[in-house]
Order: structure tokens, then C-alpha cells, then sequence
């Protein structure tokens, strides 16, 4: 019996860079979102206000993660994807925030990550909504 992983929709065998396609862009977003969290000088962007880039910095994480879990959940139900990524992607802001506090010169706020999980919901809805349609779309193309 094969694994349904190792296969694609169409019934052939997944492509050999189809892990790093759908992965890579989440791990170099989050590496990014790491380094600039952790650097002595950084500042909104713009002279933007604090919450609202980490807001949209974790925003933006969402769908890279649901990119990524469509590619590995390929069974899963896109809300239930949708809710992972969100999830995941507050999860990695609370993560940021732990790891300033043991920067000495970061602070550890419970605010950013309320900013961050605000962010991650308001992306995630708007990533379903965009999913579904797109869904939506390609199934009415196949009927």
C-alpha cells in the first residue's frame, strides 16, 4: 500500500522539490521575522505604530503556513488548515517574544503577542476566504 503522501492529486508520484517549494518560503520568512526580532535597532517599518507591523509581520506568516500544510495535510479540510496555520503562526510570535526576554536589550511583551495573534486571525480569515473561492472556481471548472 503507498503512502498518500507520496502522491500527488492526480495520482502520480510527488514532485522531488514539492517539500522544499511549499517549505522553504515559511522557514526563510520566519528566520527573517527571528533575526529582525532579535537585532538592537529594529523598528516598525515606516515609523509605523509597534502592534500593527507585529500585527501584519504574523499576518504574513499565515500563509506561508497554510501554503506549507496544503502541500503536507493534502487530506485535511482547508478550515481545519486554516486554523493550524493560525494557530502555528501565533504560536511562532510567542515564541519571538519568549526569545527577546532573554535578549537583554529586547522586551518580552504580552501585548505583541496579542498584536500577533490578531494578526494571525484576521490573515487566516482572509486566507480561507480567498481559498475557498479559489476552491470554489476549480470545482465549478471541473463540472
Amino acid at each position: 500500500m503507498t503512502n498518500p503522501r507520496s502522491e500527488n492529486p492526480q495520482g502520480g508520484a510527488r514532485a522531488p522539490l514539492g517539500a522544499l517549494e511549499h517549505g522553504a518560503p515559511l522557514v526563510l520568512y520566519a528566520v527573517y521575522i527571528f533575526i529582525s526580532g532579535s537585532s538592537r535597532d529594529s523598528a516598525p517599518p515606516m515609523q509605523g505604530a509597534d502592534k500593527t507591523a507585529h500585527g501584519g509581520a504574523v499576518g504574513r506568516r499565515v500563509p506561508f503556513i497554510l501554503w506549507a500544510l496544503l502541500y503536507f495535510r493534502r487530506k485535511g479540510e482547508l478550515r481545519v488548515n486554516v486554523a493550524l496555520a493560525m494557530g502555528a503562526s501565533s504560536a511562532l510570535g510567542a515564541l519571538l517574544e519568549l526569545w527577546q526576554a532573554l535578549l537583554p536589550y529586547r522586551s518580552c511583551e504580552f501585548g505583541d503577542w496579542v498584536a500577533d495573534t490578531i494578526g494571525a486571525i484576521l490573515a487566516g480569515a482572509v486566507s480561507w476566504a480567498v481559498a475557498a473561492t479559489l476552491h470554489a472556481r476549480s470545482s465549478r471548472g471541473r463540472a
